[in-house]
C-alpha cells in the first residue's frame, strides 16, 4: 500500500506500529533506550515520547505483565533521567512511566521515600522543582485512587 512512498509520517507510522508489539526483547529495547540518559539524549524529543507511548500506555490493560518489573525499575533510575536528560524528555519519562497509575500503598511509599531524600538544600535534585511537584502529585493521586477505593468498597 504504501510502496514507493515513504515519507517521514509513513516511516514513523510504520516504526510505531512495529514497536508496538506485545513482545519482551521490544520492551527490553524501548526500556534501555528511554531509561539509559546516554542513549535518550541521543533520540529526538518526538521520537522519545513516542517510544514512552508505546512502551507504556497500551500495555497497562493489555500485557500489563510486560511493563510490570519496569515499574519498579522507576524508582532507581528516575533520579538519574532528571539529573541527566534535559526537561522536557525528564518530565516526559516521569509522567510516561510512574508507577503511581496502579494506586498501590507501596509506590506511595517509595515515592515519598524518594521526596523526602530530596530535602536538604544542597541535594542536587532540589533545584528541579518541576520533579519535586512531581513527586508530591504522584502521591496524591495515589491517595487519591486509594480513598476512592475504599468508599467503593463500602
Amino acid at each position: 500500500m504504501f510502496e514507493g512512498h515513504q515519507t517521514d509520517s509513513i516511516m514513523r507510522v510504520q516504526q510505531e506500529a512495529m514497536l508496538s508489539d506485545p513482545d519482551p526483547r521490544i520492551k527490553a529495547y524501548l526500556w534501555n533506550n528511554l531509561s539509559k540518559p546516554e542513549s535518550a539524549s541521543k533520540i529526538s524529543l518526538y521520537d522519545y515520547n513516542m517510544m514512552l507511548r508505546v512502551f507504556f500506555q497500551p500495555f497497562i490493560h493489555y500485557h500489563y505483565e510486560l511493563v510490570l518489573p519496569y515499574l519498579e525499575l522507576f524508582f532507581e533510575c528516575a533520579p538519574t533521567i532528571v539529573l541527566k536528560l534535559d526537561r522536557m524528555r525528564a518530565r516526559s519519562f516521569l509522567a510516561g512511566v510512574c508507577p503511581a497509575i496502579r494506586g498501590e500503598l507501596s509506590d506511595k511509599a517509595r515515592l515519598q521515600k524518594m521526596l523526602d531524600e530530596v530535602t536538604d538544600d544542597d541535594h542536587p535534585l532540589r533545584e528541579h522543582s518541576f520533579y519535586l511537584d512531581f513527586l508530591k502529585d504522584q502521591i496524591n493521586y495515589i491517595e487519591t485512587l486509594v480513598r476512592v477505593r475504599e468508599a467503593s468498597n463500602k
